[in-house]
């Protein structure tokens, strides 16, 4: 991009140019039955360094000795930055279903 070009080119048209962020989300919809116990909701930070089975493990695990959500979604995320080495921004929210 040449400086002729950075002085002339309006301001939104040069965010536009250097943001990568998309804003359509994946969205997937499914019906919960009782093999559900919980969902892992993670930024591709996260999934860089975690595959699906393996991040359901981790945190099945977890459960199972009792600690609470919170702990064990920073646990998640410490495993994935400090073990696993992402570079990425590494976010995760676990939302555990309770049955009625």
């Amino acid at each position: 991009m040449s400086m002729h070009h950075l002085f002339i080119t309006p301001l939104k048209e040069l965010l536009e140019l250097q943001v990568g962020v998309v804003s359509a989300p994946d969205i997937h919809s499914f019906d919960l039955t009782n093999r559900e116990h919980f969902i892992i909701i993670g930024c591709d930070g996260l999934w860089g360094v975690f595959g699906p089975g393996d991040a359901v493990e981790f945190v099945h695990k977890l459960l199972r000795e009792g600690l609470s959500v919170a702990a064990i979604c920073r646990r998640l995320v410490r495993e994935a930055v400090l073990e696993r080495r992402c570079k990425d921004n590494c976010t995760a929210i676990i939302i555990v279903f309770r049955r009625r």
